[in-house]
């Protein structure tokens, strides 16, 4: 009496007979059939690796936008001063904090910022955007009469995981804000580095 002995290859439940081929199926051997199943295998791990890597992408969603809040003049301080935009119009992604006016980036990627303001006559406004502790742009305006006037800017930066994003009114100046929410600070992912 002869014992049929079967053996599991790694593809998963696809038996393969121990010595033999499978007889074939449409011409084609057992073997090549197992080849093309574990092909069929690894197709489909890269494809669901794919799927994983797009899904961590698209949960990246990072944006807000926020105005100082309270109606009335900030300033004039005689040293610069860090801005608390507190009316948080959106904060996606939550990396905004109101409390202390930071952005801290959660992902590595490209941002892009922009920032407004009006000045509180006959006072210049001088606003400064920081990145980590160091000045990448500003604006400015400077009456010379007891008109208001606005200035804004904007940048793309570079982020890395923990950077911090941050507007800074200059010293010996001031800025106004009332329910028009004059005075904002805005920014968004452009798109995620992932690896």
């Amino acid at each position: 009496m002869s014992v049929n002995r079967c053996s599991y290859s790694s593809v998963g439940q696809v038996p393969v007979e121990t010595g033999t081929t499978l007889g074939s199926i449409d011409g084609q051997s057992g073997i090549d059939l197992v080849k093309a199943l574990r092909a069929l295998e690894a197709k489909l791990r890269a494809n669901e690796e794919e799927l994983e890597r797009l899904k961590k992408k698209e949960s990246y969603k990072i944006a807000f936008a926020a105005s100082l809040g309270n109606a009335g003049t900030y300033g004039p301080f005689s040293t610069d001063t860090n801005l608390f935009y507190s009316n948080v119009f959106s904060n996606t992604g939550n990396a905004y904090n109101s409390s202390t006016g930071m952005f801290t980036a959660p992902v590595k990627g490209l941002y892009h910022f922009s920032f407004s303001g009006i000045n509180s006559p006959p006072t210049s406004m001088f606003l400064l955007l920081f990145k980590n502790d160091k000045l990448v742009i500003s604006c400015y305006t400077n009456p010379s009469d007891d008109r208001f006037y606005t200035a804004s800017n904007s940048v793309s930066l570079n982020l890395e995981v923990g950077d911090q994003v941050y507007i800074r009114l200059g010293s010996n100046t001031s800025v106004f804000n009332n329910d028009n929410g004059h005075t904002t600070f805005v920014g968004h992912l452009l798109y995620a580095n992932i690896e």
